[in-house]
């Protein structure tokens, strides 16, 4: 018999067909042979068709959830207003953490934001990287000297203040309702002068001042809304820093109000920061008739 050359011998063989019988030739075919290249491919299984829970599956759910849920527990009551008399020595700044939730901050916002309960304009600039939202009543000048004094209840197209929206009167009872702060008695709803301030991280600030002492009466108030921020009280070269979480208050009176300048640094805005301001007005300052001589628009 001739020699085979191994160069000609398929490698890997199988076996196909067969006899059994040893004298009888064997019939070699190479794994790469054009049966197996045709062998048909499984057949993709069709997905099943989605399941809808009947309504007792429904009831069935519902009803896990409400056993997971008593399972973990009722969720924490919110922590408790932590209210801090003559907050880092000055006399007559009180400062309360905690003082709203984040479900009340958020709540208040949305509605700020919506332009509902805007006196004059919305949102409207100030100084570089802060912005004012009015409420009324509308104190358009603080000058003496330039024109009539006073918190309008309309504006000057006319249009009537229907009074403070929902959560300035929120503000206002929330703060009486600590008992800890004598000067909120004389503070009633419609003498509360209110507006939202917005500040740009790095950019909004207040300088070292007083507010009016002839116009606004003895408690000032503000509420960290979003953001964080920095309080400063200046008087005679002492600096004092009250750091302004979301949802911390802070109310001004006695020495606070009248002998410290207050200042907001941009430096201490480390993202957009919102606050809620009520300076209640001198009562003898409130015009319930006539027109603001001009508009903030």
């Amino acid at each position: 018999m001739d020699a085979v050359d191994a160069a000609d011998v398929p490698t890997s063989p199988r076996i196909v067909r067969g006899t059994g019988n040893a004298a009888a030739p064997l019939e070699i075919a190479s794994s790469d042979s054009e049966d197996e290249k045709r062998e048909p491919r499984p057949a993709k299984r069709a997905k099943p068709a989605p399941v809808t829970p009947s309504p007792s599956g429904n009831a069935q759910l519902a009803q896990l959830r409400r056993e997971r849920e008593a399972r973990r527990g009722p969720p924490p009551p919110p922590p408790r207003p932590e209210v801090i008399q003559d907050a880092e020595g000055v006399r007559g700044l009180v400062v309360v953490k905690n003082f709203w939730g984040r479900a009340q901050c958020v709540t208040a916002l949305a509605a700020i934001d919506s332009g509902a309960h805007a006196f004059e304009g919305g949102w409207r600039g100030r100084d570089r990287g802060r912005s004012s939202m009015h409420f009324g009543p509308l104190v358009p000048n603080f000058q003496r000297k330039n024109g009539d004094i006073g918190a309008w209840t309309t504006d000057s197209r006319g249009r009537q203040k229907p009074g403070p929206p929902p959560f300035v009167r929120d503000l206002i009872r929330d703060a009486k309702a600590l008992r800890a702060i004598p000067a909120m008695a004389s503070v009633t709803n419609d003498t509360a002068c209110s507006f939202a301030q917005r500040y740009e991280a790095k950019k909004g600030g207040l300088q070292p001042h007083h507010d009016h002492r002839w116009l606004f009466q003895e408690a000032i108030l503000s509420l960290s809304l979003e953001g964080e921020g920095e309080l400063r009280m200046h008087r005679g070269g002492r600096v004092k820093s009250v750091t302004l979480a979301r949802g911390t208050l802070f109310v001004m009176t006695g020495d606070a109000r009248h002998e410290w300048k207050h200042e907001l640094p941009p430096s201490g805005v480390a993202a957009r920061r919102t606050s809620l301001i009520v300076r209640p007005v001198m009562r003898g300052y409130l015009k319930k008739k006539g027109r603001a001589p001009f508009s903030y628009e």
